[in-house]
């Protein structure tokens, strides 16, 4: 499942790297330190943090090295980290929800990490100024850039010189440039066969409405699914979890020109999860493939709808819809998600705003000519999604909406979204 920012930055905050002196404390550093630092390093990776060097049960060992601050300055620029390359990242990201979202301090700092990470930098001299900001940074560059798929974390040193500290960041890398050559190629084809026919859709919202159906009927859920944290799992394997579907989306969307992000937080259990906010004509919605995946809905215990692949219960969806399911992780700011226009059931006729026998009898006459043998609606309001399942269902007045020939008839509810589902 997803790994969650928020146990990231409390392990930051529970993780506390001790500078020990060296021997004279209380002179003064310049004096004993001209050249020489006292350093760590630090890995990191989802909410794990580890010290090289540390003794089993302590914080860490340090150690003393010459830092020359010259080599480093020239080991950054060889690394791509130049005023001009960084400066066209930052316009580049412009747009990208993080980006826009995250504290304005942090945009150098970001930049520098997707440069370090694009060319698979290692050990190179960041502005960070603390390991917060080099944490939240991170965790913004890689929400934003789901084609970064060969980065699960990183490592960072931390160096103290007469009174200044530096930092230097490496990737954690899970295939070389080489590799990534072959994935590359692999991800472009992969890309290409799911866009098919999409970019013919009308609109943002077909074109959204085709990403969930694709992802979900090309994807198997597989908690031991590999690189399941990232686009791989889904584009090349076909196999993965929650955070494979919704970088997979996010990465699908954004080549379609749709503005959509990766939401990371936790279910009702306390598992935690990944979903997506995209914006639709102008207004924000929540989606998640995951939870519109049947198979996945069986096996976390939900009644399955015979013959249905698809849920189209989290096709943009409104904050309400999944307040009581979803809880996002607070470390940024989201949109409330009130709009209800792109809606799946609104934007396919299917959304009721009183009791209606004719419209619902051209729903299910529609469903049996497409050969599908169920049809779901939602109701507007809970009164309204009363009295249709009370005329329905108690009152067994469904018989008379279903095609002809239906004698028998079962049902779904989703009483949270006031959606009926019936099988026949």
């Amino acid at each position: 499942m997803a790994e969650g920012r928020a146990l990231l930055k409390k392990a930051y905050l529970i993780f506390v790297l001790c500078l020990i002196m060296p021997a004279g404390c209380g002179m003064n550093d310049e004096l004993y330190m001209p050249d020489d630092l006292t350093g760590v390093q630090v890995s990191v990776s989802g909410a794990e943090v580890s010290v090289s060097g540390a003794d089993s049960g302590s914080v860490g060992k340090e150690r003393s090295v010459l830092f020359d601050e010259k080599e480093y300055e020239e080991k950054r620029l060889s690394a791509g980290l130049t005023p001009d390359r960084l400066e066209a990242v930052k316009q580049s990201s412009r747009g990208l929800y993080y980006f826009d979202h995250m504290d304005p301090s942090l945009a150098d700092l970001y930049a520098e990490i997707y440069v370090i990470l694009e060319g698979h930098g290692s050990d190179v001299l960041i502005s960070a100024k603390d390991e917060e900001a080099l944490g939240d940074a991170f965790v913004c560059v890689l929400n934003d850039h789901p084609e970064i798929y060969w980065t699960e974390g990183y490592s960072y040193s931390r160096y103290l010189k007469t009174g200044k500290t530096y930092y230097t960041l490496s990737g954690k890398y899970t295939y070389s440039p080489e590799e990534c050559e072959y994935y590359d190629e692999k991800i472009r084809a992969a890309t290409e066969k799911l866009l098919s026919g999409i970019s013919s859709y009308s609109g943002e919202y077909g074109k959204t409405k085709g990403i969930y159906e694709k992802i979900i009927k090309n994807t198997v859920y597989d908690k031991d699914a590999r690189d399941n944290q990232n686009i791989i799992s889904v584009l090349i394997y076909g196999r993965s979890v929650c955070q494979g579907y919704a970088k997979s989306v996010q990465y699908l969307l954004g080549q379609m020109g749709v503005e959509c992000t990766v939401v990371t937080g936790k279910i009702k259990d306390g598992t935690g999860h990944a979903w997506n906010l995209v914006k639709v004509d102008g207004e924000y919605y929540y989606l998640d493939a995951t939870w519109g995946d049947e198979e996945y809905r069986s096996l976390n215990g939900e009644k399955a709808v015979p013959g249905r692949d698809i849920s189209y219960d989290y096709l943009n969806v409104t904050f309400e819809d999944i307040k009581d399911t979803h809880v996002a992780d607070p470390d940024i700011d989201l949109p409330e998600c009130v709009a209800t226009d792109a809606n799946y059931y609104v934007e396919e006729g299917l959304f009721f705003r009183d009791y209606n026998e004719k419209e619902l009898a051209k729903i299910f006459k529609k469903a049996d000519a497409e050969g599908k043998d169920y049809a779901a609606f939602r109701c507007c309001d809970d009164e309204c999604y009363e009295l249709f399942k009370q005329t329905l269902i108690e009152n067994k007045r469904i018989f008379d909406v279903l095609p002809e020939g239906s004698e028998t008839v079962d049902y779904t509810t989703n009483d949270r979204a006031r959606i009926l589902c019936f099988m026949f």
